[in-house]
């Protein structure tokens, strides 16, 4: 179970970083 949970958990920061990717293009601002 251990490591199905794992890739959700790693889907899941993937879609986050993505969505602040987004975010961060459209503000113009950067890490």
């Amino acid at each position: 179970w251990m490591d199905e949970s794992m890739k959700r958990f790693d889907r899941l920061i993937s879609r986050a970083l993505s969505t602040w990717c987004t975010i961060s293009d459209a503000s113009g601002t950067t890490l």
